[in-house]
């Protein structure tokens, strides 16, 4: 603590986790300057601040930090109402939420003598936070509107912040006016998660978090593919002298039936007689490498797509074959990720060279590659409290306490053919009612796991297809990479 003014102490608080407190951290008649910190799972308050009526200091400011997951309302002001506003902790461009859970309603922010003036705007408080009008005949003597909580069953919406509930009598009619502290506006606060650089500590966390919890992937009897790095399509050195019996990466043909053209390919000799790229899993990024080959240098595009060799019994021994190099075998892609709700998840992705046909002799829902996700999240204090597994075009989820588990680690029953995951053995899809999970195929158990939230390989921008028969792109849909939060709230255990 130093002197802040030569008068008044001061606390500098910068990239620094604080947790496992009473008050996380707490000022009397001093202030501090807190940023880019974690105030996480604290028996009391998060942020707490007290002055006598004497104090004209300077204000505690936080900005660019996380209040979450504390027992009491995250941020607490206990001032004086003699306090001038320049004295008032103030804060911007934070995530504070998921406070204050045993209380009914929880707080996010408890000031009762705030004035007007304050300045909290530009912060996320929760993600079903919206902005609601007061009734006309409140105004001017009270708020215009007021934030409160969507899913509140409370008359009217409880909100994050303590307020004053006042009966005006207006045009013969009792209405209910809302004064809260702070003020703010319709546009003074962020709808989702603001993301920002978490304090070293607390990354290192949840990096082992991700390890600890890789799921187990128990496969059916009856499979024929198992979990592969995408590299096995890409890396596998071909030498056959047709084209067709190499794996490709190729772009549509400029008409409707003209041929595809190649762009590079797993034989190294084609590759140099053709001028086509040779291709690997570190040729497909945002852009392809510079060089000589057709589009080198330029943007990969959505339409761009790998074409396995083949049919599926050749792609089944590729498979097989990539399978026994340990580089390959039992690939997890491990992420985590925050919703746009602020709730934190760890995602993890697997591929499978081929969806095999599900029903023998038919083209139903059968392409090469396939990607597949499972997802945790985490409550503040990094142990689980919900389940999402993905499944065809849909998913479902499921409570941790209702997940069968293999130690810290989720188990998933991988459906035949599909590669669907299921919470347990032979439950039908949601609409694929031939799905069928026994689990008794063997399994990936987590041992080769890569957190791409620290290799950030060059094919995770990479926009094409997986596979030349309606292969899928990597990360399913916009919700399921970008919004974990939005992707799971759907769909019930």
């Amino acid at each position: 603590m130093s002197k802040g003014n030569d008068i008044v102490p001061k606390a500098t608080v910068t990239n620094t986790l604080i947790s496992d407190n009473g008050l996380g951290i707490s000022t009397l008649d001093a202030w501090a300057e807190i940023r880019a910190s974690l105030i996480v799972n604290n028996a009391d308050s998060g942020l707490y601040a007290a002055t006598n009526p004497t104090y004209v200091g300077p204000a505690t400011v936080i900005y660019d930090s996380d209040i979450t997951g504390n027992a009491k309302p995250g941020v607490y002001l206990n001032l004086s109402s003699s306090t001038p506003v320049v004295s008032w902790p103030r804060g911007s461009r934070n995530n504070i939420y998921d406070n204050d859970k045993p209380s009914s309603p929880p707080v996010e922010l408890r000031a009762g003598n705030m004035p007007a003036g304050v300045d909290w705007t530009g912060n996320f408080w929760g993600g079903d936070i919206r902005y609601a009008e007061n009734p006309d005949g409140c105004v001017p003597t009270y708020a215009a509107g007021r934030l409160e909580h969507e899913d509140s069953t409370a008359t009217p919406k409880n909100g994050p912040f303590s307020r004053n509930n006042t009966l005006t009598y207006v045009d013969g009619q009792w209405i209910t006016c809302l004064q809260y502290r702070p003020i703010l506006g319709p546009d003074d606060f962020e709808p989702d998660y603001i993301e920002h650089p978490l304090p070293a500590m607390w990354d290192e966390a949840i990096k082992s978090a991700v390890g600890l919890r890789a799921p187990v992937f128990l496969y059916d009897s009856g499979e024929m593919f198992h979990i592969l790095s995408p590299g096995a399509m890409t890396d596998i050195e071909t030498v056959e002298p047709d084209v067709n019996d190499n794996n490709t990466l190729n772009e549509p043909g400029f008409g409707p039936l003209d041929p595809p053209n190649v762009l590079a390919i797993t034989n190294s000799e084609l590759a140099d007689d053709n001028g086509w790229g040779d291709l690997d899993l570190n040729y497909l990024g945002e852009t392809y490498p510079a060089g000589t080959a057709p589009r080198a240098g330029s943007l990969a595009l959505p339409t761009d797509y790998l074409d396995a060799r083949g049919d599926e019994t050749q792609q089944w021994l590729d498979s097989v074959s990539v399978g026994t190099n340990p580089a390959y075998a039992d690939k997890v892609y491990g992420r985590y990720a925050y919703g746009s709700d602020g709730k934190l998840w760890l995602q993890y992705w697997i591929f499978y060279y081929r969806n095999p046909d599900p029903l023998a002799g038919t083209p139903w829902d059968t392409h090469e590659g396939d990607w597949e996700m499972v997802q945790l999240r985490l409550k503040p204090d990094l142990t689980p409290d919900q389940a999402a597994y993905a499944q065809h075009d849909t998913g479902q989820t499921c409570s941790w306490d209702s997940v069968e588990r293999a130690g810290l680690a989720p188990v998933v029953y991988v459906a035949e053919h599909s590669h669907a995951s299921y919470f347990s053995t032979d439950v039908p899809g949601l609409y694929d009612l031939w799905d069928h999970a026994d689990g008794l195929g063997g399994g990936t158990f987590g041992d080769n796991l890569d957190l791409v939230n620290v290799t950030n390989p060059r094919w995770l921008g990479w926009p094409g297809q997986w596979g030349g028969i309606n292969g899928p792109a990597f990360g399913g849909n916009a919700d399921t990479w970008d919004d974990p939060s939005g992707w799971a709230r759907t769909w019930g255990c």
